[in-house]
């Protein structure tokens, strides 16, 4: 978030791991990459599936224009910013390095070391004995925009290829019309490198010698390693080792960190929330998504949430993988790394999802599919996480609220302050090393720190299929209408959106029961023009409201938001 700018230095790109950032062992914390190129403009459809290790090469520098060349092959994906190369990919696939030559070095020592001999250097670079065993392109022909093919002078020479991949590399760059010649000898490779750069004296090389001043921070509940780098500041307190820690907020965020926390050790977790599942939480939707969330860095860290609910052994046996029809007003660009499909025709809308009815209206619009999509119950989800963090020794605590935060001489955060539910307004204090406020939008609360928020009322409709009601293979999303509607495991049809909002408003008072049945009706009527039969052999039974946390920028805020004090705050909580 642009609140919070500073302070992202410090985050991992995975939230479902954002509790590792909070008990970091020593004076390093993770931290973003300086590679930021990681995707590029594709074809309307790749087979990829949303981070799953079934990528057959990885791109470090996908967003470029060189790593574009490669990241348009079949089963190429971008390094996200942040993440160890190698970690998308199994052994012995090839990770394309096509950054420029003065950020080799950090791509290397950035690798674990077992991964490094599948490192595939694209470029113009001085070579050292370090790269000895992986592959070298000594590249002449280049790119002149992102997603272009390559330009090949008539009087160039060929493009060299040496090393493990050299075969699989020469074969990417033949079928784009590059004339490649193979070099069998390692002394060949770097003399041919060497003339390559001879007139420019900017030349870049891996130097030998320690390496650089971070290290590799692994995550072991998505199967991902991030880059950590040393703090500036040795007396950071925020980084020292963390025994104890309060979650004020126990939905789906807060009670994501207080597992991740106990995971990674810390000895004493409270979570404050007198709701069962958070107050958010019930009126989601619960879609798992990435598609369309601008820039490329904030979309790849969505599609990081994705792998989590897919690999993590607590969470994927919860949603529901049905993929996502949208329409859309304005004509979409597809980005790498995503399987995404369109703009499709009536007749492979139909193949896709027989109910769904995108025709209802006269606003025109584009259709797109988005396979990696999904949704899950909410109270599934919530549920898991605090049964296995309750078995891992969080306490829960639902009888009191906090009210305020405590500070020591010297202003640093060290508590909160806390009030029973009962009645009685004897505050009494709970100190911690470190306070988290997931609160959703209690979080913009002076008492909590007050970060940037704009309140969004949200309503979202339950419907109970009767027996003959047809199953939705799909979760429909409808921008132009703004309505969407889902079908969870056990039947229940969720609808929602803009157009299901009418009467809502950050201050609504209670209606009438005659009111509520009113609104009810026009739901299901509004609802049956996305998903006719389905609604229509359904019955409406109850709605569900909340005002959902919105950062000003539309970006989460995480991070610290002064001593002691730490926020974990967005709008893609689920996907997250």
């Amino acid at each position: 978030s642009t609140f919070s700018n500073g302070l992202m230095k410090s985050i991992v790109v995975s939230l479902l791991a954002v509790g590792a950032l909070l008990s970091t062992t020593d004076s390093f914390s993770p931290s973003l990459s300086t590679h930021n190129r990681i995707s590029v403009p594709l074809v309307s459809k790749t087979p990829l599936r949303a981070l799953e290790v079934d990528a057959t090469s990885e791109v470090v520098g996908g967003h470029g224009r060189i790593g574009s060349l490669f990241l348009r092959e079949y089963g190429a994906i971008a390094v996200p910013r942040g993440v160890a190369p190698g970690c998308l990919t199994n052994f012995s696939a090839p990770i394309i390095v096509a950054v420029h030559a003065k950020e080799w070095n950090t791509v290397l020592y950035s690798t674990p070391p077992r991964r490094r001999d599948d490192l595939v250097w694209v470029g113009d670079g001085l070579l050292s004995h370090s790269q000895e065993d992986s592959t070298v392109v000594v590249s002449h022909f280049n790119v002149h925009r992102v997603g272009s093919d390559p330009v090949i002078s008539p009087d160039s020479p060929p493009t060299y290829v040496f090393g493990k991949h050299a075969a699989a590399t020469a074969a990417v760059l033949t079928k784009r019309g590059v004339n490649v010649s193979m070099v069998e000898a390692w002394t060949d490779i770097c003399r041919l490198a060497a003339q390559r750069r001879q007139a420019d004296r900017s030349a870049s090389t891996i130097e030998e010698g320690p390496a650089p001043k971070f290290k590799l921070v692994p995550i072991p509940a998505i199967g991902l390693i991030c880059r950590g780098q040393p703090k500036t500041d040795t007396n950071d307190d925020n980084h020292k080792k963390i025994q104890s820690a309060i979650v004020v907020g126990g939905g789906i965020i807060g009670s994501s960190i207080a597992r991740a926390l106990s995971q990674r050790g810390t000895s004493k977790v409270t979570v404050y929330d007198p709701t069962p599942v958070g107050t958010t939480t019930p009126a989601s939707w619960a879609w798992l998504n990435a598609n369309s969330k601008p820039p490329h860095h904030y979309r790849s860290f969505n599609q990081l949430g994705l792998r989590g609910w897919r690999v993590d052994p607590l969470l994927k046996p919860l949603p529901t993988w049905t993929g996502t029809l949208v329409r859309t007003k304005e004509e979409r660009v597809l980005r790498g790394g995503y399987s995404a499909e369109g703009p499709m025709g009536a007749e492979r809308i139909k193949e896709l999802e027989p109910e769904a009815n995108f025709t209802s209206t006269d606003n025109g619009g584009h259709m797109y599919y988005y396979a990696d999509e999904g949704h899950v119950d909410p109270h599934d989800a919530v549920g898991a996480l605090r049964r296995d963090a309750l078995d891992k020794g969080v306490t829960f605590v639902c009888d009191e609220r906090v009210v305020g935060l405590v500070r020591d001489n010297k202003n640093k955060v060290v508590g909160v302050k806390v009030t029973s539910m009962e009645g009685d307004n004897t505050i009494k204090e709970t100190l911690a090393d470190v306070i988290i406020v997931a609160a959703g939008a209690n979080s913009s609360d002076a008492a909590l720190g007050g970060v940037p928020l704009e309140h969004n009322p949200s309503r979202t409709y339950f419907a109970t299929p009767r027996k003959a009601a047809p199953l939705l293979k799909r979760t429909l999303l409808d921008t132009v209408q703004q309505l969407y509607i889902a079908q969870r495991k056990g039947g229940t049809f969720v609808a929602g959106g803009g157009a299901l909002k009418f009467g809502l408003s950050s201050t609504s008072d209670e209606i009438s029961p005659e009111e509520a049945t009113e609104q009810m009706i026009e739901a299901q009527t509004l609802s049956q023009t996305l998903a006719p039969n389905p609604i229509r052999n359904s019955f409406f039974t109850h709605k569900e409201e909340a005002i959902k946390p919105m950062p000003k920028d539309g970006y989460p805020i995480l991070g610290y938001l002064e001593a002691g004090l730490y926020s974990a705050v967005t709008h893609s909580g689920m996907t997250l």
